[in-house]
């Protein structure tokens, strides 16, 4: 069987950042040395005008596109999951009618001009208003975001398309602020690919003004101590402190799920008989089906419907004075189903990376309390975070 590699492959392959490009490299080697794909996951592009075409899985984002035929494999394009189907889709393959050669060609749907019926009378909807980015924030939320005081009326009304308005152009008016530790999910992303060269030109903030110093340095246990961005900028975790203290974060393995939502409930009614308001309250669980399990734990308390229950992945950007987060147990976190789909190590331990910035997240949502729970046998990234703390996960 004949094994060929297209330009557009070679093409699209160098607009991948390194660590793509070496899981790519292995996936094809992989292919070449088994054209018939048993050991990559092979999957036939339906919406595509050339029924030859197929893709195969590199890693949870990436994917090869393949074109096979009874006599021969051309490895065609690589590109992010919807960009690489979307390219074999409007593509076939063909011998040329006066050459021979093979060819790719962009498929081009034609368009006709329908003349109008006289009776027709079409109406026109009013093109939609600009979502104001900030509408749902007040003065105080935006001022201790940094907003100048003369600016919250415009910033308040700036769309998408008018953010940039705000400040004139000039040199080094674009500042871009981000944590590493709290990428989940969403595929490492480069600045440099877009002509925005950060690197020599960045600098790590080294004080946190929204977690306590206890849960900050807990949670920061779960993470490498230097972590690495696509554009190869290093954020180095050492040396950042909080501008205020609490009570240490609690870590609690239970036998049954029964207990551990008795701990629950005993917890948080002690937040709301010091104070703590019910919305401010979040609790927290690794995936959709597990709300049920945080929101019975409490259940009957005052205030239970003011308070925040959602998965991991939507607790980003938010912030509680009191944090629980629940449901920490052995094959949940990390998710089996996670652990199982990968294709090969450097797969598997993105994985667990992702899943360990999860659970950053969902703590570093906590400002004054949090506790974390789970049903024995116990996630291992509790021993992880119950190690700062000077001891066990006890129940």
């Amino acid at each position: 069987m004949n094994f060929l590699i297209a330009d557009t492959f070679t093409a699209s392959f160098n607009r991948l950042p390194g660590l793509d490009q070496k899981a790519v490299k292995a996936s094809v080697f992989d292919l070449q040395m088994d054209p018939v794909g048993t050991g990559l996951q092979l999957h036939r592009i339906d919406k595509s005008k050339d029924p030859h075409f197929w893709s195969a899985r590199v890693n949870r984002d990436i994917r090869l596109i393949v074109h096979k035929t009874g006599d021969s494999v051309l490895v065609a394009y690589v590109d992010h999951h919807d960009a690489a189907y979307a390219w074999a889709e409007r593509r076939r393959i063909e011998a040329h009618p006066r050459t021979g050669a093979i060819q790719i060609v962009e498929v081009r749907e034609r368009v006709e001009e329908v003349a109008r019926p006289a009776a027709l009378d079409p109406v026109v909807a009013a093109p939609a208003a600009p979502t104001a980015l900030f509408a749902a924030l007040d003065d105080n939320a935006l001022l201790s975001i940094g907003v100048p005081p003369d600016w919250l009326a415009d910033v308040r009304a700036a769309s998408e398309d008018g953010f940039f308005a705000l400040a004139a152009p000039q040199a080094d008016g674009l500042f871009l602020a981000g944590d590493v530790g709290q990428r989940i999910f969403q595929h490492p992303f480069s600045w440099a690919s877009l002509g925005v060269e950060v690197r020599g030109r960045s600098f790590t903030l080294k004080v946190c003004y929204r977690t306590s110093q206890q849960i900050r340095r807990a949670a920061d246990r779960l993470l490498p101590v230097v972590l690495r961005d696509t554009d190869g900028l290093e954020d180095e975790r050492r040396g950042i402190i909080s501008v205020f203290d609490g009570p240490s974060p609690e870590v609690k393995a239970h036998a049954t799920v029964a207990a551990e939502a008795d701990t629950v409930r005993r917890v948080v009614e002690t937040w709301l008989r010091e104070g703590i308001a019910a919305h401010e309250i979040g609790l927290f669980v690794r995936t959709p089906q597990l709300v049920a399990r945080a929101q019975a734990s409490v259940a009957g308390l005052a205030g239970a419907s003011e308070m925040t229950t959602a998965p991991m992945s939507l607790a980003k950007g938010l912030e509680f004075r009191a944090v629980v987060v629940m449901a920490c147990d052995e094959g949940i976190l990390p998710l089996d189903e996670r652990v199982a789909d990968a294709a090969d190590e450097a797969e598997l331990d993105d994985i667990y990376e992702t899943e360990r910035r999860l659970l950053y997240v969902a703590c570093t949502r906590a400002r004054e309390h949090l506790l974390l729970t789970g049903v024995a046998p116990a996630s291992e990234y509790l021993a992880d975070f119950a190690s700062q703390l000077g001891g066990g996960t006890g129940g």
